[in-house]
């Protein structure tokens, strides 16, 4: 869960950095979605954690996850997924 949260945190804060992201932006949150995915998948496959919605929701949240990381490396890139999903955990998990 840790893990999520935190992948969240930075892609939330790669994406609220300036008006155009960079290749070496899009690059680190391609890499936090990718993280994000297996600790997902991970999470999926243990049944229950300390979090009902994410209990509830895994399924959708790691097709949420997946589709964010295809978005953001399509050409052109698209951050809407991403911010999503990112904020689905930052709400709570924010600094």
């Amino acid at each position: 869960m840790w893990t999520l949260a935190g992948d969240a945190i930075a892609v939330n804060d790669l994406l609220r950095q300036s008006e155009s992201i960079d290749a070496d932006a899009r690059s680190k949150i391609i890499e936090h979605l990718d993280r994000m995915l297996v600790a997902s998948q991970r999470l999926d496959g243990a049944g229950r954690t300390n979090h009902p919605l994410i209990d509830a929701n895994i399924q959708h949240f790691v097709k949420d996850i997946e589709l964010a990381r295809m978005q953001a490396a399509a050409d052109p890139p698209n951050y809407f997924m991403a911010g999503s999903v990112a904020g689905a955990c930052f709400y709570c998990h924010g600094r």
